[in-house]
């Protein structure tokens, strides 16, 4: 045995012990099952719609649908930015 406690081996965790959720790794997100979007509007569900089709598309049809959603969005955004609140 050492002078310094720091100065152990170190051995790792005990084997037998049960583990403690900071010793597991964080869950990764499932991407399969779709996120519940209650109350959201509908421009929004459709783009949320138009996104997961992407998955099935080639990747050179990618930015096309972006820029297409991109676009709507803002007018979205612009048309409710002149509507009374």
């Amino acid at each position: 045995m050492t002078e310094f406690p720091s100065e152990q081996p170190y051995h790792g965790p005990d084997p037998d012990a049960e583990p403690q959720p900071e010793d597991l790794p964080p869950e990764e997100p499932d991407y399969e099952t779709e996120p519940e979007r209650e109350g959201s509007h509908p421009l929004v569900e459709e783009t949320m719609n138009r996104l997961d089709e992407l998955r099935e598309r080639p990747v050179s049809e990618h930015g096309e649908v972006y820029a297409d959603l991109h676009e709507r969005l803002q007018n979205a955004l612009a048309e409710s930015d002149g509507e009374p609140s």
